[in-house]
């Protein structure tokens, strides 16, 4: 038998974890549960299913007649309500909506956002500050071109250096994702800081690339603020502590683009995001409670940066892995934009006389499903599907499961975009349960930037460009690996210079 004092560290801090555990579930479960709520369907350790079970599959194939799962753990306490259907979704984060205005926790982003107790930033912030601070990025982003014309211009111009890029693989292939990120977080840039990068300017290469990394492993690093202890565990085999280097090597970049804002402001200069927001830092900085402060610029900057980047590239890189997939849907949209558009460059104005391109767009959209679940909480109890959900419960949106519901999709598995046009070839109404940006109060701040660099940089790629699978590589899936959003698995594409 081997002695106690032969237990390594690491498994005697689990032993404490397991006994703790299970002595504080044992206590609970004598508590009487709460009248009016679902069946919990929480069992010990349940988190952890979550890192072998295939939760894409999951996800999209949750039973329609169970549009609501419940669990509450035993041992935290923590309630999460998922919710797996539009009906309900729509109920609460619409009809609802200032019930369900909340975030969610434990949640790592939100814990790396907090300072003195507050959530700050603007996705993770919630109350007072979040209303204030979201009003005032609304504003000012918008002052900066967001969901204007203007923006064009500097979409266009990072649409000139990626065209160039992808030139340099002309027969050659690439993981197109590396050529898209610094165009798409150029125009980012553009806004927030009113400058751009050089595509191969190594410490924006190595920002992007951290980018990529920092969400790779939240769901493992998650289970680690339900069970703290877990993080000194050795070998930090949760990721949690790989996943903080990340966000604090993207942290220490902003900050130092802070700080140059701050050496160089010019109040009779304002030039960016940045600026406008260093100017009402300083007005309000005698103001006792102001909202406006050095550490909620950076975590909106974070943000703004991270997200700005990440979800477009990630949609365009579902565009191209289903374009080389489904080679008539590619040839259809060239065909569309030779006969429409011929060699001049695509611009916002085409968009509605490129209906299968258009169509195209919004079946990438369904089907990659980039983010597939979105995290609320309601601020007050709630009556839903005749239960009650108690105030400050985790709810989450479940759009993935919707995206592929067979009761408004045809065939939800396949990639057709004709789904979205009518028997003359026109655009349809695109169905209100096809929300890619979520929906309600907390409907995505960039929605309409989005949307502009979505339409521009596919219709100008795929203008001068077609893409194949690349020659003696297997045939890549459709697998997804969900982070902080979903993404395809890696893979390549073949370019081929059209004109």
């Amino acid at each position: 038998m081997v002695a106690i004092m032969d237990i390594s560290p690491t498994t005697s801090m689990l032993l404490v974890f397991v006994i703790t555990f299970l002595v504080v579930w044992l206590w609970r479960r004598k508590e009487k549960p709460r009248a009016n709520l679902p069946p919990n369907k929480w069992f010990p350790f349940s988190e952890f299913l979550g890192l072998f079970a295939e939760l894409d599959e999951f996800l999209k194939n949750v039973p329609k007649s169970k549009p609501l799962t419940y669990f509450c753990n035993r041992f935290t306490g923590d309630s999460v309500f998922i919710f797996h259907n539009h009906e309900l979704i729509h109920e609460a984060f619409v009809k609802k909506g200032n019930s369900f205005l909340g975030r969610p926790g434990p949640y790592l982003g939100k814990e790396w956002a907090t300072q003195n107790g507050v959530a700050h930033g603007i996705a993770n912030a919630s109350g007072d500050l979040w209303k204030q601070q979201r009003r005032f990025a609304l504003m000012t982003l918008r002052d900066f071109g967001l969901g204007k014309t203007s923006i064009t211009e500097k979409i266009h111009e990072e649409i000139g250096y990626l065209l160039d890029e992808f030139q340099k693989y002309d027969g050659k292939a690439v993981d197109p994702q590396y050529l898209l990120m610094p165009a798409i977080s150029n125009v980012t840039n553009s806004i927030v800081f009113g400058d751009r990068f050089q595509f191969d300017d190594p410490k924006f290469q190595q920002i992007l690339k951290n980018i990529g990394e920092q969400f790779r492993y939240i769901m493992r690093a998650q289970i680690t603020l339900t069970y703290p202890i877990l993080r000194y565990v050795p070998g930090d085999p949760f990721k949690v502590h790989y996943s903080l280097k990340r966000l604090g090597i993207t942290r220490k970049f902003l900050q130092e683009r802070i700080q140059k804002h701050m050496a160089e402001y010019d109040p009779d200069n304002i030039q960016c995001f940045t600026d406008a927001y260093i100017k009402a830092l300083k007005a309000e900085k005698d103001k006792e409670g102001t909202y406006f402060t050095e550490f909620q610029l950076l975590t909106i900057l974070e943000e703004l940066f991270t997200a700005g980047t990440d979800t477009t590239v990630t949609t365009l890189r579902w565009g191209l892995l289903l374009l080389i997939l489904y080679p008539d849907v590619q040839e259809k949209v060239h065909d569309e934009l030779d006969s429409v558009i011929g060699s001049r460059r695509v611009s916002m104005e085409d968009r509605a006389s490129l209906p299968y391109t258009e169509a195209t767009l919004l079946e990438i959209q369904r089907l990659g499903c980039v983010i597939p679940m979105v995290g609320h909480s309601n601020t007050e109890d709630v009556e839903m599907m005749g239960y009650t959900i108690p105030a400050n419960s985790n709810i989450t949106a479940n759009f993935l499961s919707v995206f592929y519901d067979e009761s408004f999709w045809n065939n939800p598995n396949k990639f057709d975009p004709t789904r979205f046009l009518d028997e003359s070839g026109k655009l349809g109404k695109i169905p209100d349960c096809l929300t890619p940006f979520s929906l309600g109060g907390r409907v995505c701040l960039g929605e309409s930037l989005a949307k502009m660099e979505l339409f521009l940089f596919f219709t100008n790629l795929l203008q001068q460009f077609s893409f194949t699978i690349p020659a003696g590589e297997e045939k890549p899936g459709l697998k997804a690996r969900i982070g902080l959003l979903r993404y395809p698995l890696p893979f390549k594409v073949e370019v081929h210079r059209r004109h």
